[in-house]
């Protein structure tokens, strides 16, 4: 990697978008590797993201911004993980078709995919917590498909590296392991992050039961934009295609157009027009 970094947000279907003009004739990795940032922990993200948003910044800014000092000027190294995925956005960082540093075995053959969290102590079964598993599983899912990467034998948690010491990417994420690599091959085979699976995790006993009262829905239009508040004037974050389910978490009226906040299967979070929603029965 050549500094500086990338520092690029993306949404859910704008990194899939993305990832499909990549070249990989200067570097294909055929591994990718799951870390977790634990400092900062998710919370102290989310609570500098919101200072962000206030100042009319892309939410997680000045964390990005921090990592980067912190890779490149402190540890001086040549490059950094490729991907910093918090509960809304995907990052890239280092150049997904250029080598990174970030397992001391693996930089070589590897994309490293750092969480944002403290998955030894933060939830990942639900909140935010979930949002971040989510978008990493669906990031993951991409890349494995256009690198042509079996999920079985080619994902790995840092902790894995003969080389490092480090307990990574922590216990919460480590028990999942098998289960995210589940759902990253059911999304490479064509599935979605079902929302039914939300009822599944309540029947469990792991989510808050208000989540049973969330309507559900599934957008009716190609380039659905998706925008930080309800109404036209909101800055677009991103758009959705057809047949993205969507579960439904607060509704707003804007003059005589009535708008939805909604969060995709990935776990990102926005506001559409309802006109673009067609409803579906609640379980």
């Amino acid at each position: 990697m050549v500094w500086p970094a990338i520092k690029r947000p993306f949404l859910q279907e704008e990194f899939r978008q993305y990832v499909a003009t990549l070249s990989w004739l200067r570097w294909r990795p055929s591994k990718i590797v799951w870390h977790n940032t634990a400092a900062p922990s998710l919370a102290q993200w989310i609570k500098s993201a919101n200072a962000d948003r206030a100042q009319g910044l892309i939410p997680g800014t000045t964390r990005i911004n921090n990592l980067e000092n912190y890779f490149r000027y402190q540890n001086k190294w040549s490059g950094c993980p490729h991907l910093f995925i918090p509960n809304d956005f995907i990052w890239e960082m280092n150049s997904l078709t250029a080598q990174g540093t970030h397992s001391p075995s693996w930089n070589t053959t590897a994309i490293g995919i750092e969480m944002v969290g403290d998955f030894d102590r933060e939830d990942d079964d639900s909140g935010d917590g979930l949002a971040v598993k989510q978008n990493t599983i669906f990031a993951t899912a991409i890349l494995c498909s256009v690198l042509g990467l079996d999920p079985s034998i080619s994902i790995y948690l840092h902790k894995q590296d003969p080389r490092t010491t480090h307990d990574c990417p922590g216990k919460n994420i480590a028990d999942d392991k098998l289960r995210m690599i589940a759902e990253v091959e059911q999304l490479m085979n064509g599935g979605e992050h079902d929302p039914a699976e939300v009822a599944a995790v309540i029947a469990n006993g792991n989510v808050d039961k208000t989540i049973v009262a969330e309507r559900r829905g599934i957008t009716i239009a190609s380039d659905l934009n998706v925008r930080r508040g309800p109404g036209v004037n909101n800055e677009s974050i991103g758009s959705l295609p057809k047949r993205i389910p969507l579960i439904i978490t607060d509704e707003a009226m804007n003059g005589s157009t009535t708008w939805f906040c909604v969060r995709t299967p990935a776990g990102y979070t926005g506001w559409v027009a309802a006109q673009y929603v067609k409803m579906e029965n609640t379980p």
